[in-house]
């Protein structure tokens, strides 16, 4: 959904429609008068069913004016393929690494978390942050979050992907072990 918010300097009468690619109106708001307006769009056209993915128009006309925003459709869930760790094992007293390879789909923001083997939460090493579609590389030197070498054990890597539209890759969460050497 997507919400369409409008404030303006004095009463008018405005109308509202919003247009797919080839200019057609797939959904008719109609008109309102007020100072303000906020509609909601579900991504349904005037019969209510969904649109296609796309690129659509939204159309806010009053007396003298046409304002225009596009908006993008999109209910297809990014993918995320070749997820690696490499090593899967290493000594951080030895100031080794491992790296967590994937490849995106399309520009999503993700999340990467490791855990201990009671479950417990050890290092935050990216917190919803925006990456461009492609091959990524995330690298962990065994420290928690608090800058310590954490024990010697099996970690679980947890990797949360969600697109600009928030769709959610499958699994949610993406899982891979490392094991952390003395």
């Amino acid at each position: 959904k997507t919400t369409i918010r409008a404030t303006f300097w004095t009463s008018i009468t405005w109308s509202l429609k919003i247009k797919n690619s080839s200019g057609t109106v797939v959904r008719n708001f109609g008109s309102g008068t007020g100072t303000s307006l906020t509609k909601t769009w579900d991504g349904k056209d005037g019969l209510g069913n969904f649109v296609p993915e796309g690129t659509y128009t939204i159309y806010l006309s009053g007396p003298g004016f046409t304002k225009t925003k596009a908006v993008t459709v999109d209910i297809t869930s990014p993918t995320v393929t070749s997820v690696s760790v490499n090593p899967t094992s290493f000594k951080p007293s030895l100031g080794q690494k491992t790296t967590i390879n994937y490849t995106l789909s399309e520009s999503c923001y993700v999340t990467i978390k490791i855990f201990n083997g009671t479950g417990s939460l050890v290092k935050t090493r990216l917190n919803n942050v925006l990456q461009a579609a492609g091959l990524q590389s995330v690298v962990w030197n065994g420290r928690n979050d608090a800058g310590s070498i954490v024990p010697a054990g099996t970690y679980t890597i947890k990797i949360w992907v969600v697109d600009k539209a928030g769709n959610k890759a499958s699994p949610y969460p993406i899982k891979k072990t490392v094991t952390v050497l003395v």
